[in-house]
């Protein structure tokens, strides 16, 4: 019969797709030639070069079909029976192609275990036991990304510099970012009561698949079974920050995520780009950490047109894949009443972030100088403490400010370069301060 078989192989790049298609070609004394699909302009033209490229050469098309499969199909079906047999390759999950009297031969790559990985590590550096370790078990990469990465350091690269490479090739997503998270829990200073609840998380998560299993309850749960956690209060007040602490004594990397992004630029696509947001925190071994969740969970009201009835939908969407997740997901919002009741009955975890009180300001203002900062002897941190209610991060942006003030004016910090930082943080929110709020230093 003039058929062409046609040979797909489904796998994330860097998965070995190519290096299976070329051993294949090998076997039967032939070459590859590679084309990429969204790179080709007039197909029939494209199909008729190839195949004269192909047959002079004594070589098979290889067809790389990452971006989009459309064009690959219709290549594949416009070449001749000159040619005995073709590749796709293709990294886009449940792919349905139809082809003209050819037959479809279909191969999937899966990822590769961590003691592959490790392998894979050990060959390309010449580092300790323990690193390999760190890098094979929480980084889920393909060997060809590991290659990669390897590749794009330098010999004597150190863990921090192979990190950040990591995190650089995991982060091409814009609507999500990796983030390698540096904080301990004794870096957090809070409520009691939240460190309290962070360190029951903690544990609750190291041992949560034994428990499981141990009494029983494993069959109450045969999809997801990870934690749901909800972080709520106003800004500053160190819900980002505690996520980042959760992630790094679990040992795992924060994916976050800004929800009124997705809502806003992928109106129509939401479900498609929260289903890869799933995936690709599952592939890295990420704690998901969604930011702004009330953009997406605001309280649902009755349906009174299709966009409301759109919205829901996105909302309930989202809800099944944190049920069906097996990692831990946090929802950050500043107003838990715009939670609806379906939402807080998904999750494990409800932690209340408020404003510091004096006592925990004056840790902070005590904390935020670095010590190389030249600070005067005489700043009056606890005054500022006890006049001023901020957040974590508005004493932050007031130091660093500061300090600018500061550098300028080539002296050490002082009180009248804080408290002109601190008007400016105010301003931002449309206050301003007055002579009985600055009490003895007076307007500055």
């Amino acid at each position: 019969a003039n058929s062409v078989s046609c040979i797909f192989i489904e796998g994330k790049t860097g998965s070995g797709r190519r290096v299976l298609a070329s051993q294949i070609c090998k076997e039967l004394g032939k070459n590859t030639v590679t084309v990429y699909s969204e790179d080709i302009e007039n197909i029939s033209e494209f199909s008729e070069n190839l195949v004269g490229l192909c047959v002079m050469t004594e070589s098979v098309p290889l067809v790389i079909a990452d971006a989009e499969i459309k064009n690959a199909v219709k290549l594949i079906n416009l070449i001749t029976d000159f040619l005995p047999f073709v590749f796709i390759c293709s990294s886009i999950k449940d792919t349905k192609i139809s082809l003209q009297n050819r037959y479809l031969m279909y191969f999937k790559i899966g990822a590769i275990d961590e003691s592959k990985r490790r392998c894979i590590w050990n060959y390309y550096l010449d580092f300790n036991e323990s690193d390999i370790k760190i890098l094979s078990s929480r980084y889920r990469l393909t060997a060809g990304q590991i290659a990669g990465v390897c590749r794009n350091c330098n010999l004597n690269a150190d863990m921090k510099s192979l990190i950040s490479e990591i995190m650089l090739l995991n982060s091409e997503n814009s609507l999500s970012q990796i983030i390698h998270p540096m904080f301990r829990i004794d870096d957090l200073i809070a409520d009691e009561h939240i460190i309290t609840v962070l360190n029951q998380i903690v544990k609750t998560a190291k041992n949560l698949s034994g428990f499981l299993a141990k009494y029983g309850f494993e069959e109450l749960f045969p999809y997801g079974r990870g934690l749901g956690i909800l972080f709520y209060g106003a800004s500053g007040t160190g819900k980002t920050m505690s996520a980042y602490i959760l992630a790094s004594e679990l040992g795992l990397d924060v994916m976050k995520v800004d929800l009124s992004r997705i809502e806003d630029k992928y109106i129509g696509e939401t479900e498609k780009r929260i289903s890869e947001i799933f995936e690709k925190a599952e592939e890295n071994n990420c704690l998901l950490f969604f930011d702004e969740a009330d953009a997406l969970f605001g309280k649902r009201t009755e349906v009174k047109d299709s966009q409301d009835k759109y919205q829901n939908m996105e909302a309930a969407f989202l809800l099944q894949k944190m049920e069906d997740y097996d990692g831990i997901s946090i929802l950050a919002t500043n107003y838990q009443q715009n939670l609806d009741e379906a939402f807080k009955r998904r999750i494990q975890y409800v932690v209340e972030f408020s404003i510091p009180d004096a006592g925990e300001r004056l840790e902070m203002w005590n904390r935020v100088f670095p010590e190389a900062c030249p600070v005067r002897e005489d700043v009056d941190l606890q005054f500022l403490a006890d006049q001023f209610e901020l957040t974590g991060s508005n004493i932050k942006n007031i130091a660093v400010n500061s300090a600018f003030l500061a550098a300028a004016d080539g002296r050490e910090i002082d009180m009248s370069h804080i408290l002109r930082a601190l008007q400016n943080e105010f301003q931002k929110s449309g206050k301003r301060l007055t002579g009985a709020e600055m009490g003895q230093y007076g307007m500055v």
